[in-house]
């Protein structure tokens, strides 16, 4: 099975638990004889990928990103995960590339909806972003994940599933 990571979203030491997700997530698949990984990752930071020791058998694919990383991911990333024929893309954070421009399955981790429970944390701007950005991924993604049972509950209960 030929399985792809996007790791565009990562900032190391930025993003928190999914930065952990990420590690653990191609650690494990490294370590799965059926399947071919590839790992879709910002040119700068392949680095920290070497950092794993993830093996020879994993394909690195760097990306320069094109302004910001969300410009790269909605319209660069399908173009070249389309080149590899694989089959399926795991996104490890909640952005997924539009469904009509990827030609392979996605699944997308969704960690939270903290900006609906904690809104004074967050900018009117963040809070109107993650929204529209959870709305798409809901609409874009062959499947979404979520960390637990309580985030699963609270997408559906949310305004973000309509």
């Amino acid at each position: 099975m030929r399985i792809g990571v996007n790791s565009l979203f990562l900032k190391p030491q930025q993003v928190g638990g999914a930065e952990f997700v990420l590690r653990g997530l191609l650690i494990g698949l490294a370590q799965t004889p059926d399947v071919d990984l590839y790992v879709f990752i910002n040119q700068d930071l392949i680095q920290w990928l070497n950092d794993l020791n993830l093996g020879k058998s994993v394909k690195v694919v760097p990306i320069k990103i094109w302004g910001n990383r969300f410009i790269s991911e909605a319209f660069q990333l399908p173009h070249v995960v389309n080149q590899f024929k694989l089959d399926g893309l795991i996104n490890t954070n909640y952005f997924t590339p539009w469904r009509l421009l990827l030609k392979t399955n996605s699944v997308t981790i969704i960690y939270d909806l903290n900006y609906l429970h904690f809104p004074d944390l967050f900018s009117w701007q963040k809070k109107s972003w993650l929204y529209w950005m959870h709305k798409l991924t809901l609409a874009n993604a062959n499947h979404t994940v979520t960390i637990s049972n309580f985030v699963r509950q609270d997408i559906k209960k949310s305004p973000i599933q309509g």
